[in-house]
């Protein structure tokens, strides 16, 4: 089964994602609820590598249950972030505490004028590797020059 060429499990899977990162308040519910629709649609619909039913759910566990510890324990620690995070007010009282010279870079997928404090700030987008060698370099820097 497949939607628009696309395996319905890995619909499911790019759902469950997409419900994490957006609903980060409830992202250890929506999680678990993911990694249970799709179980249940292996189960019922597809079966496993391993065989169908609940001895191919067994023998997947079985082989998979290192991958599946980590997996939870990295969404149990992501809620817990989320959580404390929000609690702290941080989110408020952040923008108020940034210079308007501000310059910053993200690796978000999205920029709009104020998003990262004051809405003279100078916020660039980059790639996950610029940004982390911006971070190294103290200030807006090229990774290549990193990488040797």
């Amino acid at each position: 089964m497949s939607l628009l060429g696309i395996p319905f499990d890995f619909v499911l899977f790019a759902l469950t994602l997409l419900g994490v990162a957006t609903l980060h308040h409830h992202a250890l519910k929506v999680a678990l609820g993911g990694a249970l629709a799709i179980t249940l649609y292996q189960l019922f619909v597809t079966g496993f590598k391993a065989g169908a039913g609940m001895g191919g759910l067994a023998a997947h566990a079985g082989h998979e249950w290192v991958t599946l510890a980590n997996l939870l324990g990295l969404l149990l620690g992501f809620a817990l972030l989320a959580d404390h995070f929000e609690k702290s007010r941080l989110p408020e009282i952040l923008p108020h505490l940034l210079p308007d010279d501000c310059v910053a870079i993200s690796s978000t997928a999205r920029n709009f004028k104020g998003r990262m404090g004051s809405a003279q700030a100078q916020v660039y987008l980059g790639s996950p590797y610029t940004v982390a060698a911006s971070a190294v370099a103290g200030h807006i820097a090229d990774p290549r020059e990193m990488l040797g």
